[in-house]
């Protein structure tokens, strides 16, 4: 808002230095306070040029613009008020108390550290060795049961990391 009417300014500030206008008298360009700016010089029309009535005016007939209507901006207030609304009810929202853990199921049993990320396809829950031991990948059941190697076509003394599924559930991605 700020920088729109600053823009507005500095157009009507060149406006007046083009047409040698003066903001404290006046001729061309008006400023009404708190509302905006007002075309003040008087508008002749040419003889022969027809007004909106049909007839023709005189050479040199002032002719006074016709009052606005406001019905644009009571059209536009209502949707303003109700998004500034909208905008005070979401800052002022009750916030959501933070998510409590009210059950779990141990799914291993062996005691053994285990390092994230967890993945899963659904059926099972995949993880890995504790850091700096090397293997593949482990996988147990999401209902639980003994860990167990995913198969890989990696050295054993590789530690891949797993980083994602794929959408089908058929593909790790994983580096070393």
């Amino acid at each position: 808002m700020v920088e729109f009417e600053h823009s507005i300014k500095s157009a009507v500030k060149r406006l007046r230095q083009a047409l040698d206008d003066d903001a404290e008298a006046p001729r061309y360009i008006q400023t009404l306070p708190r509302r905006g700016y007002r075309f003040i010089a008087p508008v002749s029309v040419e003889a022969g040029i027809e007004s909106g009535n049909g007839r023709s005016k005189g050479v040199g007939a002032e002719v006074r613009p016709a009052p606005k209507s406001r019905w644009g901006l009571r059209a536009v207030l209502p949707g303003v008020a109700l998004a500034l609304a909208a905008g005070v009810g979401y800052r002022f929202r009750p916030l959501l108390p933070p998510p409590r853990v009210l059950n779990f199921n141990q799914i291993t049993r062996d005691g053994r550290p285990k390092d994230g990320p967890l993945l899963t396809d659904g059926a099972r829950v995949y993880f890995h060795h504790p850091p700096l031991v090397p293997g593949p990948p482990l996988q147990v059941s999401a209902l639980g049961g003994e860990p167990v190697p995913v198969a890989t076509t990696l050295n054993d003394d590789v530690a891949p990391f797993l980083t994602d599924i794929s959408a089908d559930c058929s593909e790790f991605l994983m580096y070393d």
